[in-house]
């Protein structure tokens, strides 16, 4: 097994009982300092018996803590890397490979595009787009380098007709707006690794006030993966950050909504091209 083996454990999260979902949550919580820990103390850490931790450890499909916690190590060596490290790689095989750089870049992206559906993306995609298809008001959050990402994502739903409140714009009246929120708002917090404090810290207040959340994101190394709705996880590349997967997902998401709500779009985009083309809004 692979580091692969533990984004699949993640992505069916959902399918844990409560009691192993709270044990698998302190595990990916404090997944940095496993490497460090005896099955004994681990057990203890997480205040279950060992006996206990060890039927966990089976159910996911381990027959060995050594094999789980080798699958752990590799994950967060995969999947938690600062930014300056990856820029520094990417810089270094830069000047070294100048003139295939475009080619390069290209077939990386192909690539990560290829292995979006070797992590379980397919059923925590369908809850997704039925929490928002369910919701009245679709809340949407993007800090940083996700902020515009999460204004694309607005833009491309509007012919869905479904009421937007896009919190990403002022950063200081990010909990002003979760603490308003209407009841049947589902807030989608896009976010890439190394995560701001802002969308951590929004997700936890949405959490306690009991608006479900979809969390699209790199990278599950924070508190927002113990207590989203859904979570659709998505590969990264290494070396640099890239915002292509994250815009996929979000494509696929609206395709299948507009597929499901197609007499409403259909309609609306009429209005739109009428209006556009009345007040001379495109040049053809």
């Amino acid at each position: 097994m692979s580091y692969k083996k533990i984004q699949e454990i993640i992505q069916n999260r959902e399918k844990m009982t409560n009691k192993q979902r709270e044990l698998w949550d302190y595990i990916i919580t404090n997944a940095s300092d496993i490497s460090i820990l005896s099955a004994s103390q681990l057990a203890k850490n997480a205040s279950v018996g060992k006996a206990t931790f060890f039927r966990f450890l089976k159910d996911l499909g381990y027959e060995s803590y050594m094999e789980f916690r080798q699958d752990i190590h590799n994950y967060v060596n995969e999947n938690i890397n600062s930014n300056y490290w990856q820029t520094h790689a990417l810089i270094k095989k830069t000047e070294e490979d100048k003139e295939n750089f475009l080619y390069n870049s290209i077939q990386e992206a192909t690539e990560l595009l290829g292995s979006l559906m070797t992590i379980g993306l397919n059923e925590s995609f369908n809850k997704a787009v039925d929490l928002i298809q369910n919701s009245d008001e679709i809340a949407i959050l993007g800090c940083r380098t996700s902020k515009q990402v999460a204004r694309y994502f607005e833009n491309i739903l509007i012919p869905l007709g479904k009421k937007i409140n896009q919190i990403s714009t002022d950063e200081h009246l990010i909990f002003d707006k979760i603490s308003t929120m209407s009841p049947n708002t589902v807030l989608f917090l896009i976010a890439g690794w190394p995560y701001s404090a802002s969308i951590v810290q929004a997700g936890e207040l949405a959490n306690r006030l009991g608006i479900p959340i979809i969390f699209l994101a790199n990278s599950i190394s924070c508190s927002i993966s113990s207590f989203a709705d859904v979570i659709l996880l998505i590969p990264k590349l290494d070396n640099r950050y890239t915002v292509i997967p994250f815009i996929a997902v979000l494509e696929a998401i609206t395709n299948d909504l507009f597929s499901k709500n197609h007499e409403t779009v259909s309609l609306n985009l009429k209005k739109i091209d009428k209006n556009l083309n009345k007040y001379k809004q495109f040049t053809w």
